[in-house]
């Protein structure tokens, strides 16, 4: 649950990080709406624990386009290139948040 909840936070981040910098129309718009998908991808994946593999597509998405999107900001080019990194880890660490309540109840 703890990765869920760090790429809950990283999407946050994300959003809201698209208003700070400067950006291309296209860079804001792919900031904030790869945030918002991550937040709802990593809430989804609290409950299905495969929608976590969505988070891989999406930072994919977000580190490609940080890198080829005009970006007036070198500093949002690089959050959006650390953001994308972080999720693309996070998203590889299976776990859910019932897995751990599943196990309790199974053992008591």
């Amino acid at each position: 649950m703890a990765a869920r909840t760090l790429t809950l936070m990283l999407g946050l981040w994300l959003f809201f990080s698209a208003f700070l910098w400067r950006r291309a129309p296209a860079s804001f718009a792919n900031a904030s709406a790869v945030g918002l998908l991550a937040c709802a991808g990593a809430l989804w994946a609290m409950w299905r624990p495969r929608v976590r593999l969505a988070g891989v597509a999406l930072s994919a998405w977000l580190l490609a386009a940080a890198l080829l999107l005009r970006a007036p900001s070198s500093t949002a080019r690089w959050n959006d290139v650390a953001v994308a990194l972080a999720m693309f880890l996070t998203a590889l660490v299976p776990g859910t948040m019932h897995s751990s309540r599943r196990a309790t109840a199974a053992s008591a």
